[in-house]
């Protein structure tokens, strides 16, 4: 789930979950508008992320990275900003 308040995007997801990896061997990744250096989510159940950006449309895609390296990558979400 996203909702945006002005310039602050929350995030809300369940944590991801395989056979080989307990959930906190599990990284959560944040890429905003296919910049290189993502932002680290904090490890947990549910998933609450607070960024800033720029005013108008903004691109947002999640990955979920296990101890294997193994990667799952959310559908982008876009969503249009009011800084």
């Amino acid at each position: 789930m996203w909702a945006v308040d002005t310039c602050e995007v929350l995030a809300e997801w369940t944590a991801s979950s395989d056979d080989q990896s307990e959930p906190a061997e599990i990284r959560y990744l944040l890429f905003v508008n296919d910049e290189p250096d993502p932002t680290e989510v904090v490890m947990g159940i549910t998933r609450t992320v607070a960024y800033g950006s720029a005013t108008g449309p903004n691109t947002f895609v999640l990955k979920a990275i296990d101890a294997a390296g193994n990667v799952s990558t959310s559908n982008p979400t876009t969503l249009d900003l009011f800084c």
